[in-house]
């Protein structure tokens, strides 16, 4: 393996390593900021190569929500999403029979490859403090 090679596996490692530390759905300056820290030679734009990579390789899922820039997400599984408009996280909702998308029998001449859904609200917390302030 010649060092370009290995250099760039190493760096896919530590971006693989740090989306696994630090869990959930995360920006690509979260993951940046998070490794700069104990590996300053690796650039932002590095980061952002990579992670195009792992959504290539379906290792990793970008996910386009309302409300802020893309985030990733490592559950490659078939799931949908909750953003809350008052804090921004972002949630896991897992789908269901009863939870579909829907049909495209009105655009028989589109090709769905994939469907992505974000439910927008407010979260457990985020409610419970809009309820006590009333």
């Amino acid at each position: 393996m010649d060092k370009a090679n290995s250099r760039q596996t190493l760096q896919k490692s530590i971006v693989f390593n740090a989306l696994h530390s630090l869990k959930g759905h995360l920006r690509a300056e979260d993951i940046f900021e998070s490794i700069h820290k104990d590996f300053s030679q690796i650039s932002r734009s590095t980061v952002f190569r990579i992670l195009g990579e792992l959504v290539k390789q379906k290792k990793l899922l970008c996910l386009h929500v309302p409300y802020g820039a893309l985030r990733y997400d490592l559950r490659t599984d078939e799931h949908w999403h909750f953003q809350c408009k008052n804090c921004m996280r972002i949630f896991d909702v897992p789908k269901t029979k009863h939870l579909q998308p829907p049909k495209m029998e009105e655009m028989p001449n589109f090709e769905v490859d994939e469907c992505s859904v974000v439910y927008l609200g407010l979260c457990d917390k985020c409610l419970a403090k809009a309820k006590k302030a009333k």
